[in-house]
């Protein structure tokens, strides 16, 4: 078993990325889409990932804190095979984390579909007391109108 930040995308790690993110079921955007945010913003942010026998097993995408919001790091995509040990995605966690805090974290987020948890007990998570998130679908027709 091989956990490493990746440091370059040739054609099967990108085929790869793309069959575990296939596999979140809250994507609003396109397989093409996300795979050219990655290469556009590369530089920027971090994938890590998880390969057993050269297959990628598991993997997570890391945002740094932004400008307005400094101290707060993203995770907006992670996804595993259900070979993944629960030992395998906190040591996946570890290298985001860690670099995530040379880029001034102090904290992530991330949100998900799947039952809180169960997430939470696989990634070893805490719901944040602090924060109730909210939020309000947006009625696209009526704001046309406006």
């Amino acid at each position: 078993m091989t956990i490493k930040q990746l440091t370059s995308l040739d054609k099967e790690t990108v085929f790869q990325i793309s069959k575990l993110w296939l596999r979140i079921p809250q994507n609003t955007s396109t397989l093409s889409e996300y795979l050219q945010y990655i290469f556009d913003r590369w530089g920027h942010i971090a994938l890590f990932g998880a390969f057993e026998n050269g297959k990628l097993i598991a993997y997570t995408h890391a945002e740094p804190p932004s400008p307005l919001d400094k101290e707060v790091a993203y995770l907006p995509f992670s996804s595993a095979l259900p070979q993944c040990s629960r030992e395998t995605t906190e040591k996946i966690l570890s290298l985001a984390e860690g670099w995530m805090v040379k880029r001034g974290a102090k904290r992530w987020k991330m949100e998900t579909l799947r039952n809180p948890k169960a997430i939470a007990r696989k990634w070893g998570l805490k719901v944040l007391a602090d924060e109730i998130p909210m939020g309000r679908e947006i009625n696209v027709k009526d704001q046309k109108n406006l």
